[in-house]
């Protein structure tokens, strides 16, 4: 059985283009490794980053005071270390969750940021809604309107 040349050269030809066939997905399979990679690598060093992250969280919290009176005896400390107290409108008691529902009108920025962070550094109160608004009368002042809850 003698191949003939036009048979060989048929032949040939198959087997190198199965050949460079083979080869092109093999680039295609590398390349997609490659990339798959790389998107793990990614995935782990934002992973790194989101536990470090919580671990920072869980340690703030774990650091921060502890309001252990009524919410809004906390209400009135919120004034004492801000001087706001001529500033607060009304304080209701939200009557649920021991809340408090607290209007505030003709803030500064400086003020409205202590409000924050002093509530921000009791790890059992937090707020839970609050409305910021420009003051009718004095268009650089602000009125605040929240709602505070302790956490059991």
């Amino acid at each position: 059985m003698r191949i003939e040349a036009k048979e060989k050269d048929a032949l040939i030809f198959a087997v190198g283009i199965t050949v460079f066939a083979i080869f092109l997905i093999l680039v295609v399979l590398n390349s997609s490794i490659k990339s798959i990679n790389s998107k793990i690598s990614a995935k782990k060093a934002e992973y790194k980053k989101v536990v470090a992250l919580y671990y920072k969280i869980k340690h703030n919290s774990s650091s921060k005071h502890r309001f252990n009176s009524n919410i809004l005896l906390f209400v009135q400390r919120l004034e004492t270390l801000n001087g706001i107290k001529t500033k607060i409108v009304s304080v209701n008691s939200t009557g649920v969750d021991n809340g408090a529902r607290i209007k505030i009108v003709g803030l500064n920025l400086p003020q409205l940021v202590g409000i924050f962070k002093t509530v921000e550094s009791y790890g059992n109160i937090e707020i839970v809604k609050f409305i910021v608004k420009r003051n009718f009368s004095n268009s650089n002042l602000i009125d605040l309107s929240m709602v505070l809850r302790k956490k059991l």
